[in-house]
């Protein structure tokens, strides 16, 4: 009851001259209360004086307190007397010079007893015009050494810190001892000493030591182990410490560093031999800085970073609140690579500079990035000079207004790259060249490297697998989703291609188009590949290419149209990825066949095959392995076939193809025409197989020379052979095989030809002598060789054999009993024939044809390579006298000489 009623009964005002007095005791200085004063006893006796000031004496050391707190001895109190015990100030602010003056700390020496203790909380120590805030500790004198000492916390730079102190008697010579240790309040990362001594100026003078383990948060992505020490010295204008010993993970060095006062300023130089910084980075945040200005100059041989070695380094960073500010005076990176430039940071916004990059190799530069080794193997070793405008805001990477030369490419645009799980490259450029095949090669190892990529490319000219391109573009962007190409486009030998497409990476195409447009088919030979540029009278007039694509790998439409001049090209094809194979309709048209089979180098076929138009049309399946067409439709003017057809692709390098043919008409152009073609021709096809033809009536020009034929077509190593033949004509059988050597030179042509029964039906006109109507059988053995049917004639060699039955011959009448009525005909004829072929010359052996009337002897000979014909014919009728009659002459304009 009486701790409760005590506060009553007592005068608190009666004890404000004692505070005071006290207070000023304790402190050193006079102490004014201008704030009530209060008493509480529980939980146990304390008086506190609010609003308490120091006053300024002239040396510039001046306080104010919140609150002044005193714990008394509670009985001493009843008696009306002070018994003080503890000091405790709550929220001073105190105010000391910078120096500190040396009478200050004497007179503190003398004034402040032994033993004296003080609690200080929410304090602020002022020095010079450093502020210390949230300072929390004690304060106390040694009763036996009479040394200060003090342990507080407090807040400064940004950073909270522990410090603890001693201050000790000064000399005779006023030289005060003095020695500090701050910590960084977070673990690890901050720590400084100093042990000196305070002279009478107030100035310091010792040695310092101070370590550390990393940078700024945002800098080092690992920790980095750091000391420095040596001598320091401390003055009204700055502290200098010009020769620290210095030491940055494994790496010594030397430091000079200086704290410019008294508004606080630190610059430091480091130098190092080599520096080893393979555990920092920036980081994926900017950099958290210290609100101490500071300027921090770092000079380096060479330095390992990014597991790469950086040579030549000096670089300087600077910060104050306007912001930061970097310049790489000179920095070499990996390939003789120089970078410079400055850069700054205002406000703590984006990083902002101009920069220079020049060297004679950027590859290994890129490397040391850390692109993927798959892109950078699709770029030659490539100088690079350029300059530009950086920015980097903590997670993306700008380059703006390039201009350069990268290898022998001009560049000019921006670039840009933002980090993250997977990196994310924009690049909008302008060259004057640009190579699709190593781009497209580029694109092929970003979309396996995780490497999202966005890019807008534009180029005077181009170049594709060594054709040139004209204003290429591309529009592109490459992520995790796959590729988004809006626009590939360029020009090339007149004629402009553009392409886009929707690929994800799970292999669906959602979309896919690719148009070609040429005005002039022609310019585009240049860029076929010679063994594909067949049949060049064909690429006449405009010509269109257009693809589109969609659906996933398994079973992916593809529609393809094509025209080059009147040739037009529909296909429609569903294709797997995966397993390689397809199915497809195709259908190939043209409005004339003949004018379609002359633009393939044959001439003009109308009186063969009619005017009509030409079509192609089938549907089929494939593999890489085998191509199946199941039913194919050719109609060409009077030409009407269709058929089937296999090739394997595995046999021996080549493909096989077996097809068989049913044609409802087949028409041929003369001989004349496609026989030349086909020696020309050589069949050096590149692949081999087995064609069976079967046709119906087989026309030659308009002339229809069988209502029925079939044969096998065998092609393969160069040669060509037709074997089997088998023709039907009125009644009329016909026989052979036909070969084609191609493989030697000149090709070699060897035949074998039957007919039983042949029938002449109507001789030919205008000769002297002629054969027929007549019947009989014939076999023929030849062989030939040249390029042209005029060398084929001049080398044909062989035999002829075969019976003659029941002929006719005009021009002899074997009736007629005067020499002047013998110009008629002899009917009833029979007999056999052989004849042999050297060189062209046909010798016929001599033959009889023997009738009713009497018989007939012919015997000469034939050049067929000139056309000129020397044959006798001797007639010995029942009745009358012999004649003997001899044909000669030019095969046009034969004569007959009679005897």
């Amino acid at each position: 009851m009486l701790a409760w009623g005590a506060p009553h009964l007592l005068e608190t005002g009666r004890y404000r001259a004692s505070v005071a007095a006290f207070a000023s005791l304790r402190l050193g200085r006079p102490v004014e209360l201008a704030g009530p004063i209060r008493l509480a006893l529980l939980p146990e006796p304390v008086i506190s004086a609010e609003r308490v000031r120091i006053p300024n004496r002239g040396d510039g050391l001046f306080a104010e307190i919140g609150a002044l707190r005193l714990r008394v001895a509670f009985l001493p109190l009843l008696a009306g007397r002070l018994s003080p015990r503890d000091l405790g100030l709550e929220a001073p602010v105190l105010h000391l010079p910078w120096p500190v003056p040396g009478s200050a700390i004497e007179e503190a020496a003398s004034a402040i007893p032994l033993g004296f203790s003080a609690t200080v909380r929410h304090g602020t120590v002022v020095v010079g015009t450093t502020a210390m805030t949230d300072v929390a500790g004690t304060l106390q004198r040694d009763p036996d050494t009479a040394s200060f000492h003090a342990a507080v916390m407090l807040k400064a730079f940004g950073q909270p810190w522990h410090l603890t102190g001693l201050l000790g008697r000064p000399t005779p010579a006023g030289r005060a001892p003095l020695s500090l240790a701050l910590d960084q309040a977070s673990p690890g990362r901050l720590s400084a000493h100093f042990s000196g001594q305070v002279l009478p100026s107030g100035d310091l003078t010792g040695d310092a030591r101070a370590a550390g383990v990393t940078l700024p948060a945002g800098w080092a992505a690992e920790p980095v182990d750091w000391d420095v020490s040596g001598p320091v010295s401390a003055s009204a204008q700055n502290v200098t410490a010009a020769d620290l010993r210095l030491r940055i993970g494994r790496t010594p060095g030397r430091a000079s560093v200086t704290l410019a006062l008294p508004k606080p300023h630190l610059a430091a130089d480091l130098a190092l031999g080599s520096l080893d910084l393979s555990g920092w980075q920036a980081g994926p945040a900017k950099p958290s800085w210290p609100t101490l200005p500071f300027t921090l100059t770092l000079k380096a041989e060479a330095a390992n970073f990014r597991q790469g070695t950086v040579r030549h380094v000096v670089v300087s960073l600077s910060h104050d609140p306007g912001g930061a500010h970097i310049a790489l005076s000179h920095v070499e990176l990996p390939g003789h690579l120089i970078l410079q430039g400055s850069a700054d940071d205002p406000a703590g916004r984006d990083f902002a500079g101009h920069f220079t990059l020049r060297g004679s190799d950027a590859v290994p530069a890129l490397r040391w990035l850390g692109l993927p080794e798959s892109l950078l193997g699709q770029l030659p070793p490539s100088p690079l000079a350029a300059s530009f405008d950086g920015s980097w805001n903590g997670a993306i990477w700008n380059a703006t207004g390039i201009t350069g030369r990268f290898g022998p490419r001009s560049i000019a645009g921006r670039l840009s790259l933002e980090s993250g799980l997977r990196p994310h490259l924009e690049a909008n450029l302008a060259t004057d060249q640009l190579d699709l095949a190593s781009l497209f090669g580029l694109g092929r190892a970003a979309y396996a490297a995780d490497l999202d990529i966005t890019a807008h490319l534009t180029a005077r000219e181009g170049v594709w697998n060594g054709i040139r391109l004209t204003d290429p573009r591309l529009d592109a962007r490459l992520d995790a989703a796959g590729l988004h190409l809006a626009e590939l486009a360029f020009g090339a030998a007149g004629s402009h291609a553009a392409a886009s497409a929707e690929l994800r990476r799970d292999g669906t195409v959602e979309s896919a188009r690719l148009r070609i447009d040429a005005p002039d088919a022609a310019h585009l030979l240049p860029l076929i590949p010679a063994r594909f540029r067949l049949w060049p009278r064909l690429w006449t007039g405009p010509a269109v290419l257009a693809v589109d694509a969609a659906g996933p790998s398994s079973q992916l439409d593809l529609a393809l149209r094509a025209s080059l001049g009147d040739l037009e090209l529909q296909l429609q094809s569903r294709i797997d990825l995966a397993q390689q194979t397809w199915k497809a309709g195709f259908a190939l048209r043209h409005p004339g066949a003949p004018r379609l089979l002359a633009a393939l180098g044959l001439p003009d076929p109308a009186d063969a095959i009619d005017s009509g138009s030409f079509t192609l049309a089938g549907h089929g399946t494939g593999d890489p392995h085998r191509i199946d067409l199941d039913h194919v439709a050719l109609g060409a003017g009077l030409l009407r076939a269709s058929g089937q057809l296999t090739a394997d692709l595995d046999d021996a390098g080549e493909p096989a193809i077996a097809a068989t043919i049913e044609a409802e008409r087949l028409a041929l152009p003369p001989c004349g025409i496609w026989f030349p073609v086909l020696l020309q021709r050589g069949w050096k096809t590149g692949w081999h197989g087995a064609i069976h033809i079967e046709s119906g009536p087989v026309s030659v020009g308009l002339r229809e020379i069988f209502q029925s034929a079939s044969t096998d077509l065998l092609v393969g190593g160069g040669n060509a052979a037709f074997a089997g033949f088998h023709g039907e004509a009125d009644a009329q059988r016909y026989r052979g095989d036909l070969v084609l050597d191609g493989s030697v030179d000149p090709p070699r042509l060897a035949a074998s030809i039957g007919a039983s029964p042949f029938i002449i039906a109507n001789p030919p006109s205008g000769l002297p002598i002629s054969l027929g109507p007549a019947s009989g059988d014939a076999e023929a053995s030849l062989t030939a060789e040249g390029h042209t049917a005029s060398a084929l004639l001049a080398t044909l060699a062989g035999s002829l054999q075969g019976q003659i039955r029941d002929a006719t011959l005009t021009g002899i009448d074997l009736a007629a009993k005067s020499r002047a009525r013998t110009r008629g005909s002899t009917a009833g004829l029979s007999g056999t024939f052989d004849a042999t072929l050297d060189h062209g010359l046909m010798e016929l052996a001599p033959t009889r044809l023997a009738g009713p009337l009497g018989a007939i002897d012919l015997q000469g000979d034939i050049d067929l390579a000139n056309r000129l014909a020397n044959v006798r014919v001797l007639a010995e009728p029942e009745r009358a006298a012999d004649l003997a009659v001899r044909v000669v002459g030019p095969w046009r304009a034969l004569r007959e000489i009679r005897r």
